[in-house]
């Protein structure tokens, strides 16, 4: 005890320049929101709240917990709401950024497959802040049976909750099939959105286009980072289904962290490649705002 473990390391490797990354693109979306004025970057920045708040929580609760003097701290509060905490956020924050996606996905699937449909209109006209609202909710409302109130510290060196391995087993199952669930929605309904924007004999703006395909290319990039998360989830419940305890699992379920990390920093890195606008405004260039960088939300009916 008193060093860090090698996932911690590593995320914490990830961290060191993402996370400020990613504080410094939400900053300057939140500052220039005429330069960034659409659902899409409006839900890009909740997500950036979902990841940045998954990740911090990542700091507090895991990556120092086994270092002194921090594991006097949880040791003395070994039963309780810690141990509670340490098992439950895992699953809170994971539904969070799962649902953030996913709405993200249904987003540009409306705005880009059907226009002025009912669902489009309600996304353009539905503040960010009741999506934000919405997210949260469902998130802890799904996370729900995954709290044990049994659960406990019960040792120094590893400082684990120790778990009913029955609500282990429930718990995965029950993860690994919102998981699929949603990974199978966002994969049909970006081919959609690909499809449109590639083969749609449509007469569009070519700047518009531009900044649908960048949309695209950002969401692409986000769900790549999210399938590494639905393949951890599917291969943990199938070797859960023969064997309760393995070291396969001990190795999956020890470098989740990692994939969360890159999950959680991946819409920031996709937004620094992508968007050129966000790119000059990081590095202190002038103004130029551009409508290829821009996602366009269709005002008229055509």
């Amino acid at each position: 005890m008193g060093e860090l473990d090698r996932i911690a390391v590593v995320v914490l490797s990830i961290s060191l320049f993402s996370f400020p990354l990613y504080v410094a693109i939400l900053v300057i979306i939140a500052r220039y929101r005429k330069s960034f004025f659409s659902v899409f970057y409006g839900l890009i920045l909740n997500q950036g709240l979902y990841d940045l708040s998954s990740m911090f929580n990542y700091f507090v609760f895991f990556a120092f917990r086994g270092t002194d003097p921090y594991a006097d701290f949880f040791w003395n509060f070994r039963t309780g709401f810690i141990p509670l905490w340490l098992y439950a956020c895992v699953y809170f924050f994971l539904y969070l950024r799962v649902f953030g996606i996913l709405t993200i996905t249904l987003n540009r699937f409306f705005a880009c497959v059907l226009p002025f449909s009912k669902v489009d209109r309600m996304f353009r006209n539905t503040s960010r802040w009741a999506f934000l609202t919405a997210n949260v909710i469902l998130a802890f409302s799904v996370s729900l049976p995954t709290l044990d109130h049994t659960a406990q510290i019960d040792d120094k060196a590893t400082m684990s909750p120790k778990q009913n391995s029955l609500n282990l087993a429930r718990n995965t199952l029950m993860a690994a099939s919102i998981i699929i669930l949603i990974g199978a929605v966002c994969f049909v309904s970006y081919c959609a959105i690909i499809y449109r924007i590639s083969f749609t004999q449509k007469l569009r703006r070519q700047k518009s286009d531009r900044a649908e395909k960048n949309a695209a290319v950002q969401l692409g990039m986000i769900l790549a980072a999210f399938s590494l998360i639905t393949a951890h989830y599917t291969i943990i419940f199938t070797c859960s289904l023969t064997q309760t305890a393995s070291p396969l699992l001990e190795t999956l379920r020890s470098a989740y962290p990692v994939w969360s990390a890159i999950l959680s920093y991946m819409p920031a890195w996709t937004l620094l490649i992508i968007n050129r606008d966000i790119r000059q405004r990081l590095l202190g260039l002038p103004d130029h705002v551009t409508a290829a960088t821009s996602v366009v939300q269709p005002s008229v009916r055509p």
